[in-house]
């Protein structure tokens, strides 16, 4: 397993830009060829060229897992003809940052509860897992506040000791809490990771960087910025 440090588009929130899973990687269509090729390279994943409205910020703007992946209403008819050439779609219609509403794996999701109960159903049947609402350190942006993925979760530090352990349950796996990005709790940002590696936030201290490789790599040897550890 490896984690890498690196900025996108100038920015060290990565996790703003690009969307992944355990097979595709969606990355705006300016995005350098050298962070495409650490996408391939660390993650080991397909890398699409995509926008949702026109926009860069594929990361705030859906949420996916192995099998789905959720769109804004704003999104073009083009773009989401895109995404269903490699994923089942499912059209959010109360959000358009539909990425800071909700996070998922292939076990569980846990979504905002400012969602409707019919938005929640729809993103549970179309990802084919149950939608649990929950908010995350007292906000309703839970997937700001959690980034997971088959093998581990990492959630905002000032949740509590109760909500940590809900997200246990969801997931079907453990996790750990942290910050990414020298000190930010919104952790979804910061990061894209699936089961083969990380890339996170360039701004990340080496204590964040131990704290994923807990989150979501437990018991495996890590590779971080090109050392064993």
């Amino acid at each position: 397993m490896r984690i890498e440090q690196a900025s996108l588009l100038g920015s060290a929130f990565i996790g703003v830009y690009a969307a992944t899973n355990e097979e595709y990687t969606f990355l705006p269509h300016n995005a350098d060829e050298s962070f495409a090729g650490l996408v391939e390279d660390v993650l080991k994943t397909e890398v699409v060229r995509a926008s949702v409205a026109g926009s860069t910020l594929l990361g705030i703007m859906t949420a996916m897992n192995s099998r789905c992946i959720a769109l804004p209403k704003t999104a073009y008819s083009d773009e989401i003809e895109m995404f269903r050439s490699y994923l089942d779609v499912v059209v959010v219609e109360g959000f358009t940052a539909v990425g800071n509403t909700m996070t998922a794996n292939d076990k569980g999701m846990a979504v905002s509860p400012l969602l409707r109960a019919s938005e929640i159903k729809g993103v549970s049947e179309a990802f084919g897992v149950e939608a649990v609402p929950l908010a995350l350190g007292g906000l309703d942006i839970t997937g700001s506040s959690t980034y997971a993925t088959n093998q581990g979760f990492l959630a905002n530090p000032n949740i509590s000791k109760e909500e940590f352990r809900r997200l246990k349950s969801i997931f079907g796996t453990g996790g750990a809490i942290g910050s990414l990005n020298y000190g930010n709790p919104f952790v979804k940002g910061s990061i894209l990771a699936n089961s083969n590696g990380a890339i996170v936030g360039s701004q990340s201290t080496p204590f964040e960087l131990g704290r994923v490789d807990d989150a979501l790599f437990p018991n495996k040897e890590v590779v971080k910025n090109g050392k064993g550890v």
